[in-house]
């Protein structure tokens, strides 16, 4: 009876243990490596993995010296010059026996390789499993090294200077109170337009728009990009691409080369005034032809023209990227800096 009762709580122990475990995994994805960034340095720390860049190998320790892997990282660097531009990218095949040396030395890629790197594409989202009891330090370790795909980038002084401006317009987009990403609009006439519009001659559709400096969802980088977050896809400003990453598999990215900007000036009716918006003019929700409140409407409130601005980024054979904000010296620089970069992506591609 004894036995019987032992192996019931070895299997149970080996059953709760299992559970645990694979929650802790899917909670711990790839998305939650701590990363430290050294804007556009050699070295990159994710998690207790360092990544280093020597010469043209990439050099990988662990701070636990505890711990030993078999595996390799696949690895990126990106190197942006005012004439020169150039993707490269290791192998990442792994080690025969412990003596094997730990660099990959880097090789010529594809911006679609590139992509498919940085986006950790095809990769489990958590180690394997059921592989022997004692086993799952190690497994655990080898799908840290492999899930997190370092990329660097290296600028040289004209391309990071430019760069930087981007980065600082990219934070004045971020602290403007009023941003949106258009996705359409709609022409309005006659009573259409003075019942409930303001009298506007058309209605923008429209959508909350986050905008921070980071870098998008799974992505391991030497720096922070620009990147606009919505509807739960992230649009990532790079120094050579825009990548459009639309959910866990479906990503699409457009070199600046085939990108043009274009700053629209225009104004829009809301029901509230956003902290420091250009107001030029009043309304009421309905009105008359003649513009004065519609009388027979007891709940009327008043409504704000402000003016904004629209940062529409324009493709050769895809979709405008539509967006407006309430600031124009952040649109402006961001368009001029953004607009530099596209003129250093040409001369180099």
């Amino acid at each position: 009876m004894s036995v019987k009762l032992f192996l019931v709580c070895f299997v149970a122990g080996i059953l709760v243990m299992y559970l645990v475990k694979k929650r802790t995994i899917k909670t711990n994805h790839i998305n939650s490596f701590p990363v430290t960034n050294v804007k556009f340095g050699k070295s990159l720390r994710i998690g207790l993995l360092n990544f280093e860049i020597l010469d043209n190998t990439l050099l990988t320790t662990l701070s636990n010296a505890g711990l030993t892997s078999l595996s390799r990282p696949k690895a990126a660097r990106v190197f942006i010059g005012a004439t020169q531009q150039k993707t490269e990218q290791t192998l990442g095949v792994a080690r025969v026996t412990d003596n094997d040396p730990i660099e990959e030395v880097f090789v010529k890629a594809t911006t679609e390789e590139f992509v498919t790197l940085l986006l950790k594409s095809g990769l489990p989202s958590h180690p394997s499993w059921f592989k022997g009891p004692f086993s799952y330090k190690q497994r655990k370790l080898d799908w840290l090294i492999n899930a997190s795909r370092p990329v660097f980038y290296e600028l040289d002084s004209t391309v990071a200077t430019i760069y930087e401006k981007l980065l600082k317009a990219g934070a004045l987009l971020a602290s403007c109170p009023y941003k949106r990403l258009d996705l359409g609009q709609q022409a309005l006439y006659g009573q259409e337009s003075t019942k409930g519009m303001s009298g506007g001659s058309y209605a923008i559709y429209s959508e909350p728009l986050k905008v921070s400096i980071s870098a998008p969802e799974r992505a391991s980088l030497n720096f922070a990009p620009v990147t606009f977050y919505i509807s739960g896809s992230t649009i990532s400003f790079f120094p050579d691409i825009i990548l459009w990453v639309k959910n866990d598999v479906e990503a699409m990215s457009f070199g600046l080369q085939s990108a043009r900007v274009e700053v629209i000036e225009r104004s829009t009716y809301l029901n509230y005034v956003p902290k420091n918006a250009e107001v030029v003019g009043h309304s009421f929700t309905y009105v008359n032809r003649d513009g004065g409140p519609d009388l027979r409407y007891n709940d009327n409130p008043p409504t704000f023209l402000i003016k904004n601005w629209d940062l529409d980024i324009h493709f050769k054979s895809d979709p405008p990227l539509h967006t407006t904000f309430s600031n124009r010296e952040a649109v402006e620089s961001f368009a001029m800096a953004l607009n530099q970069l596209i003129k250093i992506c040409k001369v180099s591609s």
